[in-house]
């Protein structure tokens, strides 16, 4: 079988073989259930407790694998730069010539000019001078820092820099690929070199927070609770990137990426928006992990949330002479009731974590049982809305887009295609699965993405192959992300950078194709098309209400980052390398001690030698992560926490 189509993909297992409980957590009563509109494709989210509470402890409790033949999923893709913003400007960079939007052409330097000519270097440079890409020589056009200190950017002087200059002559990217920048999106980088690669002047440097004020934070915080909850709180700390001076900008993004994943990794009905412990400073966040459905469930092995997270953690680490450290541990009924932010940000946003967070279960039947998306039953009955097109950002071929109401709001789903000729073509065969009437008239895909609202409004996603079987990443031949050095669409992350506002809007083509066409097709294959592609003020207002939904649960998580996702954000900042301030406050420590450390054991040397070895010198972050056990030990005030070893340090 040929692995160049979703039907290759592997099923991932999946914890879910029980009901989920429901707990109400903190907070007050759920919103009420909106009215539905007039109309056949009726929204609907359900979230009261009655509901929520039927749902998940009993009504799907068996998420085994079943045969699909004839599902799949979601719209992953980006606006358009029409009116109808369809899905390709964020994941297709725009070819336009016109003129991009600069709000002002001289060098009184826009604020938003960073973020501009940010977006310019993501779609045509990352996807070969990214982070994850060995081929280009350790260039990541994310890492402005880097840039500068390898002479990449000269700060105020774009003509002597080698990253417009390459620009402008045409050469970056280089000639037969596509697509590149148009004269304007090169002008903005010349603009943000000239104003001097930032839009702002740095942050006052930030006065260092020790381990012992964080563990004293988070005491005092945790006696202010009953024991009840103390056994169910733990804490995300953002105090060691306060530590390496982050801008107030970059910590105020972790904090709403924080808020957003958190968030989208819960099966309560309510948005919890961390709580910071450490205001103003606002580094040290309490969570519940009723909050968010995370805790325990009696009699399941493995499946408390956390410890799964502490189980795929790098960085932990444990002060085991420290009398607030064992204090938390005691109270929380858990070795390490604290974690890095940033770390959680990246990991959690991609699977496999970021299912297994989700509890999803491995197949699409089954995640539609979750939800209360009857996927077959509504092709059937023809109470569906369809979009079929031809211009996809993320999809190479033409694609599908179908809506369902869920008990939560909605399911929608992709039917994405290895090629557009034959049977795979939408628009000479514009039926598709389940509903089998006429000939030709049946499409047959390749695999699809979903997306779906959760109990609170936020989007969760997956990704399955054309039998229905849930994947991580879909294949490159069908779909793309140009935002990827692998170009690989991820569920989760992916999802999220694209979806930024929730549902895109995207005109149908195939109703007025089959209207025009109408003498090709024979009656029953009209008439299916036009029960299941609706008129376009139909399909307008699905998609527009949907997106209002999820703005406003966005909005209550505080996680409106303008124009950006902050997760995708974030963990784009968390994957740079690191520099030997960042590299110190992640271990605790000061850069002095760091260096000091790494020099003088002959291991740590080989390994770090970069980071010590000249001025602005850098690590990458595998490298470190790799090297942060040794690190903590030679260190010497705390113990790695790595499970399977016993005595760490030895």
């Amino acid at each position: 079988m040929s692995t160049s189509t979703y039907h290759q993909g592997k099923t991932q297992p999946s914890n879910l073989t029980y009901p989920f409980p429901h707990h109400s957590g903190a907070g007050g009563a759920p919103p009420a259930t909106p009215p539905a509109p007039p109309g056949r494709f009726h929204r609907l989210r359900c979230v009261g407790s009655v509901v929520i509470t039927a749902l998940l402890s009993g009504l799907f409790t068996a998420c085994l694998p079943e045969e699909r033949p004839d599902d799949v999923v979601v719209e992953t893709s980006p606006p358009e730069n029409s009116a109808s913003q369809g899905d390709s400007t964020s994941d297709e960079p725009s070819t336009s010539t016109e003129p991009a939007e600069i709000e002002d052409p001289t060098l009184e330097c826009a604020s938003n000019l960073t973020e501009q000519a940010g977006a310019v270097l993501t779609s045509y440079c990352y996807r070969c001078h990214g982070q994850k890409n060995p081929a280009t020589a350790g260039l990541n056009v994310h890492d402005t820092e880097a840039m500068i200190a390898d002479g990449i950017i000269v700060v105020g002087a774009p003509e002597k820099s080698p990253l417009y200059q390459r620009a402008a002559l045409g050469e970056m990217p280089p000639t037969g690929e596509e697509p590149r920048p148009s004269p304007p999106e090169v002008e903005l980088i010349r603009q943000w070199i000239a104003c001097g690669a930032s839009y702002k002047e740095p942050d006052e440097p930030h006065t260092p927070v020790g381990i012992d004020e964080v563990f004293d934070l988070m005491r005092a915080d945790l006696e202010t609770l009953s024991p009840v909850r103390r056994a169910r709180t733990r804490y995300f700390v953002l105090s060691h990137l306060y530590n390496a001076n982050q801008s107030n900008t970059a910590l105020e993004r972790y904090r709403q990426a924080l808020s957003k994943l958190t968030n989208s990794l819960s099966w309560q009905a309510h948005v919890t928006v961390p709580t910071p412990v450490d205001s103003p400073r606002n580094t040290v966040f309490r969570i519940e992990l009723d909050d968010y459905q995370w805790q325990a469930i009696a009699g399941i092995a493995g499946s408390d949330l956390w410890e799964k997270l502490l189980k795929n953690y790098p960085f932990g680490t444990l002060y085991e002479n420290h009398p607030d450290a064992q204090f938390l541990a005691e109270e929380t009924n858990t070795t390490l009731p604290w974690i890095h932010a940033d770390w959680f940000i990246d990991a959690a946003s991609l699977p496999p974590l970021y299912y297994d967070m989700l509890r999803l279960p491995n197949t699409a039947t089954a995640v539609e049982k979750l939800v209360g998306a009857g996927v077959k039953s509504n092709i059937q009955n023809r109470l569906v809305a369809r979009a079929g097109f031809n211009n996809s950002g993320v999809a190479l071929h033409n694609r599908v887009l179908e809506r369902h109401p869920s008990l939560f709001g909605s399911y929608w789903l992709s039917y994405d295609f290895s090629s557009s000729v034959g049977v795979r073509n939408v628009f000479e065969n514009p039926v598709g699965p389940v509903l089998s009437v006429g000939a030709p008239s049946q499409f047959v895909h390749d695999g699809g993405e979903a997306i779906f609202t959760l109990p609170n409004g936020l989007h969760a996603f997956a990704i399955y192959t054309a039998g229905g079987a849930r994947i991580d990443a879909a294949p490159t031949n069908i779909v793309s992300d140009p935002k990827q050095n692998d170009g690989a669409v991820r569920a989760g992350r992916s999802c999220m950078s694209c979806h930024i506002d929730g549902i895109l809007l995207k005109d149908d083509l195939v109703r007025s194709h089959v209207v025009t066409h109408q003498a090709s097709f024979n009656e029953e294959v009209f008439q299916a098309a036009l029960d299941l592609y609706p008129i376009a003020e139909e399909m307008a207002d699905l998609q527009l209400s949907d997106r209002d939904d999820y703005i406003a649960a966005r909005a209550e998580a505080g996680a409106d980052a303008g124009g950006v996702d902050p997760v995708f954000d974030r963990s784009e900042d968390f994957e740079l390398s690191l520099n030997l301030d960042r590299a110190a406050a992640e271990l605790w420590t000061d850069p002095k001690t760091l260096k000091a450390v790494i020099e003088q054991n002959p291991t740590l040397s080989v390994k770090l030698g970069p980071l010590v070895s000249k001025p602005n010198g850098l690590v990458e972050r595998l490298v470190f992560e790799t090297a942060f056990p040794e690190l903590v030990c030679a260190i010497g005030d705390a113990t790695p926490f790595v499970k399977a070893a016993k005595k760490p340090c030895q």
